[in-house]
């Protein structure tokens, strides 16, 4: 097996910014393009991706209904139920969730969730339950009997977040936030109830009780964020493969923990060669156990590992509660907090005037001795002096609205209808439509100040949504506070954060071949451990899925292992189904941003941000200027400063993301590559090992979408005929291929699936695209979009000044039928036919010239 430290295999060297023509540098460059050729003129072989079986199969999930103690009866709607999930699409018009696809180990298949806080830790704490057989996600449940507010029976069906099978049990189960459900519950007629500190949903529960199944709910605590990034690492450690030295140092660890809990360090000591990595082993096997909840992994002088299961959970709850007591609201039950600067200063008066009479400096009254004594009460409860005498000013002025009984109501009804939905954009009309719904109920309208107050205590996210749609509802959205949010991955090579974005610089044009000076857009790959830059690509033309396939192979020749994670935006490439498809054939989990909510993505967004103002700004041919509009000069414009050639900002490009960016030190001091060779050192990695082989070029290809027909060994298409010497001595009787995939990088090269293998075909440029130097190669594949564009264009234009020449023939032909026997008419010669002359015939014929 390929590890880190192995050479990896690449399609293409990749440029270093350094020379290598010189010495050894210059033979095993010739002798990787040598090899490169060799491999690529042999034609590639490789078997197609067959789906595994289902590890809980039919018969596996009858014999767990029979031990549950399900009736017979159920059984068919049960497995119609199983068979159907996932029932629906996940969070397609979520506001605020994180929606993606987790690989389960357990299932080999890729279940999708609605929340990446809730339903994914509830996910990862399935994986490692070894009590848990398979689960489903987005069950659809028929006909759940409920009653309405007004106590009427309905019938409906219900989306369930999760099934799970167990040995004797099939649970059906709810996965909701704590906030959530308190918020909930407080509804008129809600269907959530706490029972016995649990929640429970009587409708559901009911449901599943009349099957024989069970019914719970698993509640998310408001604060989650060290719990799921220990499951997010421990779910990671248990799909590693281990060495015999690893379980050595996994028994002697267990050894320790027999004397009691141990910190990681402290096992460190005891077990040389011990890391975090093996800590995750631990409790991914059940070996040890600790406190998830309230201790991060990260933290080896403090994370405590035990023996015993319920010892580390009576001690995680205990410093949970506390680290959650410690993050609760102020009390702001002291006067003191809540007063106000007028009261404060009354109490210093009163007090002032309290001491002077008792020294007999002051004049002494009636009202200063029962200052006194409310005072002297007051200070036995438990107040301050200055609390006991502070004035209540705050109390007075007129507390009661002047409006009406029915004015608040229509005002409230008035901006829901026309200002919280966009109908009304302007104040002054907002008031109109005020002032007719107030007359129309036989009320005196509001004055417009009234309206003002109302609605900037409305719902202006709203407004934002129904005005901007769902960008400018998340430009308006607050920050989720910190408390509440979650944490980084612990390990390197875990996360990786993609987006892309337009390169702001015009390259210069190519002389050659008058190519026009354009602007690249480029994808960005950032560890989210780390922030180190693992990976990129440059394309021209819109967003598409070759810009992310090249992204991952470059991930992978750059670093030689996958992520086990992709978090993204919601970008059409992104979203397509090829990328599912690759996730889910070489086991990858995803997440998806909210749609126009970029600081869910921060890290890739910052690092874009940074492309462009640190180094495309900086070089002739920025678009900088360009933003600026009529304020600025055309000659001052990009494309009339474009003189840097492709090669050059590409070379620079590479510099500034992988040497500036990647050693650039943090506020810690610590740059990204630094950061990962600590993490690495320590046994923080969770990257899958792989390599650019035969499988992963064939997964990175993007499906054409046709099985064209195989003629004469050869396939046809739309970039000429493609064919191999493999490929014929197997189509041989064959029809048609069964898939064809293309490229992302190489136009001259596709894949031809027969049956269950992959074959690599060719076209007749496969020489060309050898021979030309990278550089020049690259510049050929990304601008080959435009100029196959521009090629069809300049054909379409030809097609029509030929078509119209024809016409105007045509057309002085039948202008001088007088003077020359017209067609088809008979001149005695032998063989004529007859063809009808009139005039509107030609015109019929002149569609067919």
């Amino acid at each position: 097996m390929t590890t880190l430290d192995d050479p990896v295999f690449v399609c293409e060297p990749h440029a270093t910014g350094q020379s290598t023509t010189n010495g050894s540098n210059r033979i095993e460059a010739e002798n990787a393009q040598q090899q490169n050729t060799n491999r690529l003129l042999s034609g590639l072989l490789a078997p197609a991706f067959v789906p595994p079986p289902s590890p809980c199969g039919p018969d596996d999930r009858r014999a767990i209904y029979a031990k549950a103690g399900i009736p017979r009866e159920n059984w068919p709607e049960l497995e119609r139920i199983i068979q159907e999930a996932p029932a629906r699409p996940v969070g397609k018009g979520a506001l605020d969730n994180v929606v993606g696809g987790l690989f389960s180990q357990k299932c080999l298949d890729v279940w999708p969730f609605e929340s990446h806080t809730v339903e994914r830790a509830y996910f990862y704490m399935l994986e490692l339950d070894p009590t848990v057989i398979a689960y489903r996600t987005q069950v659809r449940l028929p006909n759940v009997e409920g009653r309405d507010r007004t106590d009427k029976r309905y019938v409906t069906s219900v989306t369930t977040d999760v099934l799970v099978l167990r040995e004797n049990s099939v649970t059906l189960v709810e996965c909701k936030s704590a906030s959530w459900l308190e918020k909930q519950a407080r509804k008129a007629h809600s269907q959530w109830e706490l029972e016995d500190g649990s929640w429970t949903n009587p409708t559901l529960a009911n449901w599943a009780a009349t099957r024989g199944l069970r019914f719970d709910v698993f509640a998310q605590a408001n604060v989650f964020g060290v719990e799921l990034q220990n499951l997010e690492f421990i779910y990671a450690m248990s799909r590693e493969t281990t060495t015999v030295r690893d379980e050595s140092l996994l028994r002697r660890a267990t050894n320790v923990l027999a004397e009691g809990p141990r910190t990681t360090l402290e096992i460190c000591a005891n077990v040389p060669g011990f890391n975090n990595r093996h800590t995750g082993l631990m409790l991914a096997r059940g070996l040890a156990h600790g406190m998830l909840r309230s201790q991060s992994i990260t933290l080896e002088d403090h994370f405590l590992l035990f023996e015993d299961a319920s010892h580390a959970a009576a001690a995680d709850e205990l410093i949970f509660d506390r680290s959650v007591a410690s993050l609760a609201p102020i009390d702001l039950s002291r006067p003191i907090l809540t007063a106000t600067t007028n009261d404060v200063a009354i109490a210093k008066r009163r007090l002032k005037k309290i001491k002077a009479m008792r020294n007999g400096k002051g004049p002494v009254s009636e009202r200063t001795i029962r200052l006194e004594r409310m005072m002297r009460r007051k200070v036995k409860d438990g107040l301050t002096e200055i609390e006991a005498l502070l004035g209540n000013t705050h109390r007075c002025g007129n507390r009661r609205p002047r409006l009406d009984s029915q004015h608040p109501e229509i005002l409230t009804e008035v901006i829901h209808k026309f200002w919280e939905s966009g109908k009304v954009t302007d104040l002054d009309e907002l008031h109109v439509e005020l002032t007719q719904a107030c007359q129309s109920k036989g009320f005196a309208p509001c004055c417009k100040s009234t309206l003002r107050v109302a609605v900037q205590a409305s719902n202006a996210l709203k407004r934002a949504l129904a005005l901007g749609g769902m960008r400018a509802y998340q430009a308006l959205k607050g920050i989720t506070p910190p408390d509440r949010r979650s944490l980084p991955p612990i390990a390197y090579g875990h996360t990786l954060h993609i987006d892309s974005s337009s390169l702001d610089n015009r390259s210069a044009p190519n002389l050659a071949t008058n190519f026009p000076a354009e602007k690249a857009r480029f994808y960005v790959g950032i560890d989210g451990a780390t922030k180190k830059p693992m990976a990129h690509a440059l394309i021209f033309g819109p967003a598409r899925t070759d810009g992310l396939a090249i992204l991952l192979r470059e991930y992978v020749s750059r670093n030689g292992f996958l992520p086990s994670l992709i978090l993204l935006d919601r970008g059409c490439e992104n979203t397509s189904n090829w990328f599912k498809t690759f996730c889910w054939e070489v086991g990858i989990s995803w997440m998806y941003s909210p749609t126009g909510g970029s600081r869910y993505n921060g890290l890739a967004e910052n690092v874009i941000g940074r492309v462009n103002s640190q180094f495309a700004h900086k070089l002739a041919g920025s678009t900088k200027p360009d933003q600026f509009g009529r304020a600025v000069d055309g000659k001052f414009k990009s494309r009339r400063t474009a003189r840097i050639a492709f090669t050059s900002i590409t070379e620079e490009f590479t510099r500034f993301l992988y040497v500036d960016l990647a050693n650039s030190p943090n506020e810690d001091n610590i740059s990204p590559n630094a950061h990962a060779d600590e993490l690495r050192s320590f046994g923080e990695f969770a990257g899958r090992i792989a390599s650019l082989d035969a499988a992963l070029l064939v997964c990175t290809s993007i499906s054409t979408g046709t099985t064209p027909r195989i003629e004469r060994g050869y396939v046809r298409t739309s970039n000429g005929r493609f064919s191999s010497i493999e490929f014929q001595a197997a189509a041989q009787g064959v029809k048609q291929v069964d898939e064809l995939r293309r490229d992302c990088v190489n136009p001259s090269v596709m894949y031809a699936r027969l049956d269950t293998k992959w074959y690599q075909v060719f076209n007749r440029a496969v020489l060309t695209y050898l021979q030309v130097p990278d550089p020049e190669k690259l510049w050929m594949l990304l601008t080959q979009p435009i100029t196959s564009s521009e090629a069809r264009a300049t054909k379409r234009e030809e097609k029509k000044e030929r078509y119209n020449r024809h016409k105007a023939i045509n057309e002085a032909a039948s202008a001088h039928v007088s003077v020359a026997p017209p067609i088809g008419e008979d001149d005695g010669r032998a063989g004529s036919q007859d063809y009808p002359a009139d005039d509107d015939d030609w015109e019929t014929l002149d569609g067919f010239v």
